[in-house]
């Protein structure tokens, strides 16, 4: 999620599944707030993906979304939102070489 300020795509659905299991936060901002502070400690998480689940659960409050306990709408948010990310990069970087003749 580059242009959005996201996270990267560093963790599966799993992880998030697991830290659901682990935390009963009603906000994007406790979610985040325990992504940072227990995440490291969550079965199989990596403190790479606490980071990058910290910044992407964040963005989700930061854009509007409605919080949602159910690690799998949470993921598909996500997801969605790393796709249109993706695909902006990608018309950015189209735009540019057709502009200027090179890579950005």
């Amino acid at each position: 999620m580059k242009g959005k300020k996201g996270g990267t795509a560093s963790y599966d659905i799993s992880d998030i599944r697991q830290i659901f299991e682990d935390t009963d936060a009603k906000s994007w901002d406790e979610l985040s707030s325990f992504i940072r502070s227990e995440g490291e400690s969550v079965w199989h998480v990596t403190s790479e993906e606490a980071d990058n689940m910290a910044k992407d659960v964040e963005l989700l409050r930061d854009v509007g979304e409605k919080f949602t306990s159910d690690p799998e709408e949470v993921y598909s948010l996500i997801e969605r939102y790393r796709s249109e990310d993706s695909a902006r990069d990608e018309h950015g970087k189209s735009l540019w070489k057709k502009l200027f003749g090179v890579e950005e």
